[in-house]
C-alpha cells in the first residue's frame, strides 16, 4: 500500500543517482525497486490497525554502491515512526498512519546476476491504520 511512498522518500534521499520504481522494472543497474508483498491480514478488532510488508531490492555494478545504498535504505527506514502518508489511488487519496516500520533482516546479498550486477534484498513489515480510523 505504502511502497510508492517509500520510493518517494528514498529518491529524495539518494545520493548516488540511482534509478527508482515500484514493482516492476526493466533496468539492470544502478535500480532500486520497491514491491509490495502480502502481509497477515487485518486486524477484526476495534482500531484497525493492519501491516503491510514491502521488500526492496538493490542493483548495482559497483559493488561497494549496491551495499552502501542497501545499507542506508535500512537505516531510513528501520524504526520509522508516527507518520502520516497519502496513499494516492487512481481517484482519490488514502491518509494513512504508519506506526512504526521495522527492517526484517539486515541487507541480504543475493549475489552477482548474469549480467554481473550485485542485488540486495531488504524486507519491512509496517503497522499502519487509516487516519479516520484513529
Amino acid at each position: 500500500m505504502i511502497e510508492y511512498n517509500i520510493m518517494q522518500l528514498l529518491e529524495a534521499q539518494d545520493k548516488f543517482n540511482m534509478l527508482f520504481s515500484i514493482n516492476y522494472t526493466t533496468v539492470k543497474d544502478n535500480s532500486v525497486t520497491v514491491y509490495s508483498t502480502p502481509a497477515n491480514a487485518p486486524s477484526i478488532y476495534e482500531g484497525r490497525v493492519f501491516e503491510d510488508n514491502f521488500q526492496i531490492v538493490v542493483k548495482s555494478s559497483d559493488f561497494d554502491k549496491a551495499s552502501e545504498v542497501a545499507h542506508d535504505i535500512r537505516h531510513a527506514l528501520h524504526n520509522m515512526q508516527n507518520v502520516i502518508m497519502q496513499v494516492e489511488m487512481k481517484t482519490k487519496k488514502i491518509p494513512v498512519r504508519v506506526y512504526f516500520i521495522r527492517a526484517l533482516h539486515e541487507p541480504a546479498l543475493l549475489g552477482v546476476n548474469d549480467d554481473e550486477v550485485m542485488e540486495y534484498s531488504l524486507n519491512f513489515n509496517a503497522q499502519l491504520k487509516l487516519v479516520q480510523d484513529t
